[in-house]
C-alpha cells in the first residue's frame, strides 16, 4: 500500500515534536523550522535521524542538506510541507 502524503504528514509532524520538543499544534505545513519552530543547525542532523528511523529509508546528509535549502541558500526557508515532500521522495 502506498504511502500518503497525510501519513507522511503525521509521522513528520511527530518526529519534528520529538526532535525539536515543540506542541504538535505548532506543527503546521507552512511552519518554518528555524523561524518558527526553533531548530537550530544540531537539530537538523537529529531531524534527518528521527526520519530515516520512522521512514526506513537512507538520507545522506548533503542530500537532505541540499533539498532542504531555501533559494538563497538558507535553512530559514525549510518548511514543514518542504519536509515532507522530501520524505515523500524517498518512500515512492
Amino acid at each position: 500500500m502506498a504511502t500518503t502524503e497525510n501519513q507522511v504528514f503525521e509521522k513528520v509532524q511527530n518526529v519534528l515534536v520529538e526532535a525539536l520538543g515543540v506542541d504538535k499544534e505548532q506543527v503546521e505545513p507552512q511552519a518554518k523550522l528555524k523561524e518558527d519552530l526553533g531548530a537550530e543547525s544540531i537539530d537538523y542532523l537529529d531531524i534527518a535521524f528521527q526520519l530515516e528511523k520512522a521512514f526506513t529509508i537512507k538520507i545522506e546528509q548533503k542530500e537532505f542538506a541540499q533539498n532542504m535549502q531555501g533559494d538563497d541558500n538558507e535553512t530559514e526557508d525549510m518548511t514543514v510541507a518542504k519536509v515532507v515532500k522530501f520524505v515523500m521522495t524517498k518512500v515512492a
